[in-house]
């Protein structure tokens, strides 16, 4: 028997069963979007960092439906220099008929940070509620911080085998580790936090991870990173139809 996985990065709200060859059976795994950092617009200060997206899988076995919806989380908007805080990540989701049959939760946005003297809060707060058979969490983000260490780091995405680590300070989270089951690892660690000198926030550097939140030493105001989007891995099992033959067929032909 062979497997085949395809992996989308974008929405496709009728994504077909025929794709599958005739396979009426297949694994769903997910993450949602994650969180943007927060932005700053005093100084000292420092915006939070944000969440990362949640991870999520289920079985999923044909009915009448002939197509599956699949929303792909968008990315959480970086906190604009004004202070303003990150956009929360969208989340990731397979609706089959009428039934939401997978969730991968969306990653809450960093707090900015609207005054001197100011720490954001790392995003905490998860977009939408995770479903599946397994789910995990993604990591908070990292508070801001207006003492050093500055700003605040990403979180940490979720995986196939935990919750991804939260960001602390400057830290950028870890993700919670593993491969999906076409064998790659999607998962990323957050945006690691500006340090001491004054800058925009960095961008989430993969599926999942938070983006980070901007810092200011002087009198400059500084955006946040934004977070970045969610994906969905479809794996099935092609069955080997000259196996089958073989084994289900008798000596004249028929079915055994």
């Amino acid at each position: 028997m062979a497997t085949q996985s395809v992996v989308l990065t974008a929405t496709d709200a009728a994504w077909p069963w025929s794709n599958t060859q005739g396979v009426t059976t297949l694994t769903a795994e997910a993450i949602g979007g994650s969180g943007g950092g927060g932005g700053e617009s005093g100084y000292p200060s420092g915006g939070g960092g944000g969440m990362g997206g949640g991870y999520s899988k289920v079985n999923i076995t044909k009915g009448a439906e002939t197509t599956l919806n699949i929303t792909i989380g968008a990315a959480g908007g970086a906190g604009a220099s004004t202070g303003g805080a990150g956009g929360d990540g969208g989340y990731t989701s397979i609706v089959q008929g009428a039934s939401t049959v997978l969730l991968a939760p969306g990653g809450g946005g960093g707090s900015g940070a609207a005054t001197n003297n100011h720490s954001g809060a790392g995003g905490t707060t998860a977009n939408g509620t995770a479903a599946g058979s397994t789910k995990y969490d993604g990591g908070a983000g990292g508070n801001g911080l207006y003492t050093t260490p500055l700003s605040g780091g990403g979180g940490g995405s979720a995986g196939p085998s935990g919750a991804g680590s939260a960001g602390v300070a400057n830290a950028a989270g870890a993700h919670g580790g593993g491969n999906f089951l076409n064998g790659t690892d999607y998962c990323s660690i957050g945006a690691a936090g500006r340090v001491t000198t004054g800058a925009a926030g960095i961008t989430g550097p993969g599926v999942g991870g938070g983006g980070s939140g901007g810092l200011a030493s002087a009198a400059t105001n500084r955006a946040g990173g934004a977070g970045y989007r969610g994906v969905v891995v479809l794996t099935w099992t092609l069955v080997d139809m000259d196996i089958w033959t073989s084994e289900c067929l008798g000596a004249d032909g028929n079915l055994a």
